[in-house]
């Protein structure tokens, strides 16, 4: 299946959802990272601390073809929310703010309107405007719990620290491993380093860092599936990573 078909069926699911009752709809959970390659532990990468994405494809689907909508991130985070190529709708360009037509909706939007309480915690980076699109636009690890009434939730989070930014910032990457043991980096003096990069012991560091700095994502992941469990929320929430 290619990927026009795969984002025509996402949304005429969503749409779908108009017509079921709200205390029948599932929740659901989009978490997004930035500047990885696969490199989990599910994936087949022994080098990634990833237990709780490790943990999260144990008990689903993972998908063993997956490719990006665009190469750089705004474009790309653009075709996300909208499910519409970024050369379709003018937004290729990083940094390029364009006016989107009204006819394109955003996934919140059209899950806002089949009843559901939505959320972004909270980078939204698109190339347009996204003022509207969110209900509760936040940084908050468990935002459902913001709500004033019993809608099911639709919550997005779009994390950071996986950013190429974090990796090859010494003072980014300290921050996010602020506090951890000896015993937690990643300090192979062998790692991996692609092809395309020189194999020194630069790029031997930046690589420890991006691997640290993958461990952090996957902490955060923890995190919101530990308070789904403690608000007894799990079983009836689909999370798509």
């Amino acid at each position: 299946m290619n990927n026009t078909k795969i984002l025509t069926f996402i949304i005429l699911f969503l749409l779908g959802f108009q017509q079921i009752d709200a205390s029948d709809k599932p929740n659901f959970i989009w978490i997004n990272c930035e500047d990885i390659s696969p490199n989990l532990g599910c994936y087949g990468d022994d080098y990634a601390t990833t237990p709780n994405i490790d943990a999260l494809a144990e008990s689903g689907i993972v998908f063993t073809e997956a490719f990006s909508a665009a190469p750089i991130c705004t474009p790309s985070r653009t075709s996300l929310i909208t499910g519409v190529y970024a050369t379709s709708i003018g937004t290729q360009h990083l940094r390029s703010m364009v006016e989107r037509d009204p006819r394109i909706k955003t996934i919140a939007e059209l899950m806002s309107n089949a009843g559901y309480f939505t959320s972004n915690s909270a980078k939204t980076d698109y190339n347009f405007d996204p003022t509207g699109i969110w209900e509760y636009w936040k940084q908050d690890e468990a935002p459902w719990r913001q709500r004033k009434d019993d809608r099911p939730f639709f919550s997005m989070f779009v994390y950071g620290m996986t950013h190429e930014g974090s990796t090859n910032k010494p003072d980014n990457w300290e921050k996010n491993t602020a506090g951890w043991p000896k015993e937690k980096f990643h300090k192979d003096p062998n790692v991996f380093v692609p092809p395309y990069f020189p194999n020194n012991d630069v790029f031997k560091k930046i690589y420890n860092r991006y691997y640290d700095n993958i461990t952090v994502f996957d902490e955060t992941v923890g995190e919101i599936i530990e308070n789904l469990k403690n608000d007894d929320l799990l079983e009836n929430t689909f999370v798509f990573f």
